[in-house]
């Protein structure tokens, strides 16, 4: 992988992600978060959300417009019909702070605008993924938090809470869900669930992480709706049919020295996928998934970063960007060509 271009920010980075609308893909929304100085603050958390535009042709990143928070661990683009109301550009996102709320803000060059604000948990606990369903009749936001709990929210109702449950001893690092009854969860308790809104109920318990699950990717396709992807820190990436989720289809480590923090497919053709993985300290790589659900690993490998790499998202279809917690940095790259 080859480095194009990157910039140092004000607090860690842990989060980054690139405008989804057609227009606003050089928009990249950037999750800051740290703890202050306790010794003069208490511990305050502190951080926000830095909006960064990239000029291909200059290959430059640039500041365009910043919001503050009690710290950002999550941001998520959505389209909303209100998007399309204004001439101008523009695309809304979300935000998990860390004082246990959601909040959705509208972006439009040169401009953050705060629309609404959710308290989900106390203001003792961070929100730290937030998930959307990439098909859905109804726009529901999953959050999950580091007391354990995991919540269900109505996007297009000002985030009221659908359905909420305890659902880990420890941290709920991540949750996602099929867009309708469906809901999985992973926690620091190397505990994977699966849920269903319907009953309110664990519809399974999956035991074979060694450390904590910190990511769930449903299959981005169609033709397998019951198919899971997880990483964790124990640096397997793992693949579960949920209709029998006891036992992995596929279960290797897939970086060795880094936990598998964070997923991010692109399709490519005939029902394959290309996954970008954010390892930590071992810093980002990219894998294949084909139609038949084989893994093809490759050794692509970018190690730019001084610090754990929490945040990676595709660029259009051959490059990406990424960032590590503890450098304050955002890296823009390129993946090699294939010969």
């Amino acid at each position: 992988m080859k480095p194009l271009v990157k910039i140092n920010l004000q607090h860690h980075t842990c989060i980054v992600e690139c405008g989804t609308r057609p227009e606003m893909t050089d928009y990249l929304a950037v999750g800051r978060y740290q703890v202050a100085n306790r010794v003069y603050n208490d511990g305050l958390r502190e951080g926000g959300v830095t909006i960064l535009s990239y000029d291909k042709q200059e290959c430059t990143l640039n500041v365009v417009a910043a919001v503050e928070t009690s710290g950002t661990l999550d941001v998520k683009w959505i389209s909303l019909a209100t998007d399309d109301e204004w001439d101008a550009p523009q695309q809304s996102f979300l935000v998990a702070d860390a004082t246990g709320g959601i909040q959705l803000y509208r972006f439009k060059p040169f401009e953050i605008q705060k629309r609404i604000h959710h308290q989900v948990a106390s203001a003792n606990a961070l929100i730290l993924m937030l998930y959307i369903a990439p098909t859905f009749s109804t726009k529901r936001v999953y959050s999950s938090v580091s007391d354990g709990r995991i919540s269900v929210l109505d996007l297009t109702n000002d985030l009221i809470p659908i359905w909420s449950t305890k659902a880990h001893e420890y941290e709920a690092w991540c949750v996602s869900g099929d867009g309708e009854n469906l809901v999985y969860s992973g926690g620091d308790d190397a505990m994977l669930y699966g849920w269903d809104l319907r009953s309110g109920s664990s519809t399974f318990r999956n035991k074979s992480h060694l450390m904590g699950v910190t990511y769930i990717l449903p299959h981005p396709s169609q033709t397998h709706p019951h198919i899971l992807m997880t990483g964790s820190y124990d640096e397997y990436l793992r693949i579960f049919d949920v209709r029998k989720p006891s036992t992995p289809l596929y279960e290797e480590v897939l970086l060795e020295g880094g936990g598998v923090w964070k997923l991010k497919p692109n399709k490519l053709e005939n029902d394959t996928y290309r996954v970008l993985a954010a390892c930590m300290h071992a810093g980002v790589t990219v894998f294949d998934v084909d139609s038949d659900l084989n893994v093809i690993k490759g050794d692509q490998v970018y190690k730019g970063h001084k610090s754990f790499v929490y945040g990676v998202d595709w660029y259009g279809d051959e490059g990406g960007v990424s960032c590590a917690f503890e450098d304050n940095s955002v890296h823009v790259w390129t993946l090699d060509r294939e010969e």
